[in-house]
C-alpha cells in the first residue's frame, strides 16, 4: 500500500515537474542555432529586410548585428515565423560598411551567432552629368566635370563602345563624391559614340549610355594659302615685269632722242 502511495507521489511530481517547464517556458527556453541569413547583405543608407533560418527559435526572439568598435544595429519588425524561420528588418543608414555579426537572442539571453554573416556595402556610384560631349581624336582630352554621387576613391573612369577595347583615363581628381575630373588620351581612337563608365574600387559601376562621341580629325588643308602665296608672287612679279619694261622703254627713248640730237648736231656742223 505505500509502495503505491509513493509511486502515485512519484507520478504526481513528475507532472508537476513538467507542467512547470511548459508553464515558464524560460525555464527551458533554448539557445537558437543560426544557419543562414538571406540577403547576407545590404546597402549602407538604406532599410533591408532579411530571413533567418536556423532552429530552436523562441517567439520571444530578438535580433540584432554587431561589429567591434560599432554600435549594435537593432533589428525592428522582428517576426517569429516558426522554430526555424525569423524576419526582420535592418535600417543602415549612417552605418559603417564592412562584417556585421548576426545576433538571434531567446528569452533568457540566450543568444546564437553567425560570424560576419552579413555586409554592410557601400552604395554604387551614380553619373548625372558630363561637362563634354564630345572631342577629336588627336590628342589627350580633359572631362573637367563628371557629376553624379557615391564616387569613391580608387574608381575608375573610361569610356566603353561594343567591339572595342575601353578607353580609360590616365589622371582622375576626385573632389568629393559627387564631382571628379579626368584626362584620357583620344589619339588614334576609333570614331564613334561611346558609354561613359565609371566603376568604385568594390566593382560597382554607373554607366551613362551612348554620352559622349569621339570624332574624326581631319588635318586642314594649305593648298588655300599656297594659291594665295602664289598668286601674291604672279602679281609681284606681273608689276615687276611691268615696271622693267617701262624702264626699258623710257631708256630707249632717251637713246633715241640723244643720238637724234647728235646727228642734228654732226649735221649742222657739215
Amino acid at each position: 500500500m505505500k509502495f503505491k502511495i509513493l509511486i502515485n507521489l512519484g507520478l504526481v511530481l513528475v507532472l508537476l515537474f513538467v507542467f512547470s517547464f511548459s508553464a515558464f517556458g524560460f525555464l527551458i527556453t533554448p539557445v537558437p542555432e543560426l544557419a543562414v541569413i538571406t540577403p547576407a547583405y545590404g546597402i549602407s543608407g538604406e532599410t533591408v529586410s532579411v530571413t533567418i533560418t536556423g532552429a530552436k527559435f523562441h517567439k520571444s526572439v530578438s535580433v540584432k548585428l554587431t561589429r567591434s568598435g560599432q554600435a549594435d544595429i537593432i533589428a525592428a519588425d522582428v517576426k517569429f515565423v516558426s522554430k526555424t524561420q525569423v524576419t526582420a528588418k535592418f535600417d543602415l543608414t549612417g552605418k559603417t560598411p564592412g562584417a556585421w555579426t548576426v545576433v538571434v537572442t531567446n528569452k533568457g539571453k540566450k543568444s546564437g551567432r553567425l560570424a560576419e554573416a552579413f555586409t554592410i556595402q557601400y552604395p554604387a556610384p551614380q553619373i548625372t552629368s558630363i561637362s563634354s560631349a564630345a572631342a577629336f581624336n588627336d590628342s589627350l582630352f580633359t572631362f573637367s566635370s563628371v557629376s553624379g554621387a557615391n564616387f569613391r576613391f580608387g574608381l575608375t573612369f573610361l569610356l566603353r563602345q561594343q567591339g572595342q577595347p575601353d578607353i580609360a583615363t590616365s589622371k582622375v581628381a576626385l573632389y568629393s563624391p559627387n564631382e571628379l575630373t579626368n584626362v584620357l588620351d583620344l589619339t588614334n581612337v576609333t570614331p564613334g559614340v561611346y558609354d561613359v563608365v565609371v566603376i568604385n574600387d568594390d566593382g560597382k559601376s554607373a554607366i551613362l549610355p551612348q554620352s559622349f562621341t569621339v570624332e574624326q580629325y581631319i588635318e586642314p588643308e594649305e593648298t588655300v594659302e599656297d594659291e594665295a602665296v602664289t598668286e601674291d608672287e604672279v602679281i609681284e612679279d606681273e608689276a615687276v615685269t611691268e615696271d622693267e619694261a617701262v624702264e626699258d622703254e623710257a631708256v630707249t627713248e632717251d637713246e633715241v632722242i640723244e643720238d637724234e640730237a647728235v646727228t642734228e648736231d654732226e649735221a649742222v656742223e657739215d
